[in-house]
C-alpha cells in the first residue's frame, strides 16, 4: 500500500531526529478500502509500546497523502539475513536462532495480551508474521513490524468472505481452509519463519500456490536439515507447525519458554555481526540523480523503492522535479575577488602584531571528531548542509548509539580571586562499560538520563560513580548505585518484581 522513506524531524534549536516515513501510494488514496487498512495499521501500532516492536510516533494526511511516522531501524529484515546466509553457504547458530525466537515471541506475547484503556483484552492478532516483517538491528535486537492487516476485537477485519489475508507460505492450515485468525495462527507463522532461518528453505515440497500443498500434508522434519541443533529447539519449532491449532503452544509465552535461555549479550553480538554482513550485501541506495538535459535548468530525481525479497509488491518508480539555480558568472568572479582581498588583509594584520603568549587555563575537554555530523541526504535527492551542534562552554555531550549522554564539567576560570573555580567532576582515565539485562524488560536510566530499553550492551560510562534505574509500568522500579573503575566491563542482570 505504501513506500517508505528516511525522513528528518526538526524542532527547537538543533533538535533533529531521523524517522521512517511510510507514505500511502497516491493512486490508492481514493480507495476507501485501502485507506481503512492504512489508518487501521496506524491506530493499532500506536497502542503498542514494546522494545521488540517498531514504534509509531504519528500519522496524518498531508497534501492528499496519508502517512505514518515510525521508528527508523538501523538494520535489515530477517529475509535479508536468510538470503545472505544462503549466498555465503552458512548456517545460523543455535544461539542466534534462540535469540531471534525469544525476542520475536516476547513481541507476540505483548501483542496477544494487549489491553485497552478499560483493561479489556484487545484480542489482537498480527496475521502477517514473516521474515520481511521481522527487522534485525545492528545492536542485535529483533523488532516486529507492519500491522497493516492485523485484526483486533470490535474492529472491522477488512476481509471479504472467502478472502484470506497474509503471505501464503506462512498461513496456517486452518486459515487456508477459511477459519478465523487466532494467536496460534501467529505462532504457526513464526514457526515457519524460524524453520526458514534454520534450514534456509521451506519445510514443504511442491508449489505453495496449491491448496492441497498448503494443507501441510508433506512436511520435511527440521532435523533432516539441521541434525546439529539441540533437540529442544527442533521440538519447539516442530510443535509450532502442528496442523491442528490445539497441538501447538497455548501462548507465545509458552513457546518462548521452550527455547533454551542463554547470555543475551553474547547472542545479540553474534546476531549484530550477521546483520552487518547482510547490510554490506544489500543493493546500492535506492535514490539516483538523473543528469539534466543540455540547456535545461531542472532535473528529475529517480526514486526506486525495492520490495523485500519475499514480498509480492511491485517496484515503485517516481520522478521528483528539482530546480537548478544558475549563478551569473560575474557573481562568481566578484566572490572570488572578495575572498582573495580578505585573505591578504588578514595576513597583513597578523604580520603587524607581536607574538601573543596564551594565558594558562584549564585544558579543554577532548571532543572526538565523530561528534560533528556531516551533511546528509534528507529528502529525495535534496542535500541539506547540517550545521555542527553548538557546544556549551561547560558541557560536552556525546551520544553513543542512542544510549548514553555523558557530561563533562570543565573548571571555570575566574578573574575574581574571591570566587573559587568550580570543582572538576571526577572522571575515569578510560571509560567503563555497563551491559544491562532485565526480565521481562525495562526502560533504563543512567544518572537520571534515559539511555534505552533492555537488553543494552556495553554502554560507555566516564564517571566512577553512577546511578542505574530500571522501570517497567507493570513492575516495581529497581535502582542500583554503581562504582566503576577504568576499563571495567560490568554486567547487570535484574529480574523485575510485579507491582
Amino acid at each position: 500500500m505504501g513506500e517508505v522513506f528516511v525522513a528528518e524531524q526538526t524542532g527547537v534549536g538543533d533538535f533533529r531526529k531521523q524517522l521512517a516515513l511510510k507514505l500511502m501510494l497516491a493512486d490508492l488514496a481514493s480507495d476507501p478500502q485501502h485507506v481503512k487498512l492504512f489508518l487501521a495499521e496506524a491506530s493499532i501500532a500506536a497502542r503498542l509500546l514494546h522494545p521488540n516492536i517498531v514504534q509509531v510516533f504519528d500519522a496524518g494526511l498531508i497534501d492528499g497523502r496519508y502517512f505514518i511516522a515510525m521508528e527508523l531501524i538501523d538494520g535489515v529484515t530477517l529475509a535479508a539475513v536468510v538470503k545472505a546466509l544462503r549466498t555465503r553457504n552458512e548456517l545460523v547458530s543455535a544461539d542466534v536462532l534462540c535469540h531471534v525466537a525469544r525476542q520475536s515471541l516476547d513481541a507476540l506475547d505483548y501483542v496477544h495480551s494487549a489491553k485497552d484503556e478499560q483493561g479489556r483484552a484487545l484480542e489482537l492478532v498480527h496475521r502477517d508474521v514473516s521474515p520481511s516483517n521481522l527487522l534485525l538491528t545492528t545492536r542485535g535486537e529483533v523488532k516486529l513490524s507492519d500491522f497493516g492487516i492485523a485484526k483486533m476485537r470490535d474492529s472491522e477485519s477488512h476481509t471479504a468472505p472467502g478472502e484470506v489475508r497474509g503471505k501464503l507460505a506462512y498461513l496456517s492450515p486452518e486459515l487456508i481452509l477459511g477459519a478465523t485468525a487466532t494467536s496460534r495462527s501467529d505462532l504457526y507463522a513464526l514457526g515457519m519463519t524460524l524453520y526458514r532461518l534454520a534450514a534456509l528453505t521451506s519445510p514443504f515440497a511442491g508449489s505453495e500456490s496449491e491448496l492441497i500443498a498448503a494443507t501441510r500434508a508433506q512436511r520435511t522434519p527440521l532435523s533432516s536439515h539441521r541434525p546439529d541443533l539441540p533437540a529442544a529447539i527442533i521440538n519447539a519449532i516442530e510443535r509450532s507447525l502442528a496442523a491442528s491449532p490445539a497441538e501447538r503452544f497455548s501462548s507465545a509465552a509458552a513457546m518462548r519458554d521452550a527455547f533454551p535461555r542463554g547470555d543475551v549479550e553474547t547472542r545479540a553480538r553474534e546476531l549484530a555481526t550477521l546483520v552487518t554482513t547482510a547490510q554490506a550485501m544489500q543493493p546500492p541506495p535506492n535514490v539516483a540523480l538523473v543528469s539534466p538535459a543540455p540547456g535545461t535548468k531542472s532535473i528529475d530525481v529517480e526514486v526506486v523503492t525495492n520490495a523485500p525479497a519475499d514480498a509480492s509488491v511491485p517496484t515503485v518508480l517516481e520522478h521528483v522535479p528539482v530546480t537548478l539555480v544558475e549563478r551569473p558568472k560575474w557573481l562568481w568572479w566578484l566572490g572570488a575577488g572578495g575572498v582573495i582581498a580578505a585573505f591578504i588583509a588578514i595576513l597583513a594584520v597578523v604580520w603587524s602584531q607581536p607574538p601573543i603568549t596564551p594565558p594558562m587555563t584549564a585544558a579543554p575537554a577532548d571532543v572526538s571528531a565523530d561528534l560533528i555530523e556531516p551533511p546528509r541526504v534528507v529528502d529525495a535527492g535534496i542535500v541539506a548542509a547540517v550545521e555542527p551542534p553548538a557546544i556549551d562552554a561547560g558541557i560536552v555531550e556525546r551520544v553513543d548509539a542512542g544510549a548514553l549522554i555523558a557530561e563533562t564539567e570543565i573548571t571555570e576560570v575566574k578573574d575574581d580571586p574571591a570566587k573559587p573555580p568550580r570543582k572538576v567532576a571526577a572522571r575515569l582515565t578510560s571509560p567503563a562499560f555497563v551491559s544491562v539485562q532485565a526480565e521481562p524488560w525495562a526502560n533504563v536510566e543512567l544518572n537520571g538520563k534515559p539511555i534505552g530499553q533492555t537488553p543494552l550492551a556495553r554502554v560507555p560510562v566516564s564517571t566512577p560513580n553512577a546511578v542505574l534505574r530500571l522501570t517497567n509500568p507493570k513492575f516495581r522500579a529497581i535502582e542500583r548505585k554503581l562504582k566503576l573503575s577504568a576499563g571495567e566491563d560490568l554486567k547487570v542482570n535484574e529480574k523485575l518484581v510485579p507491582r
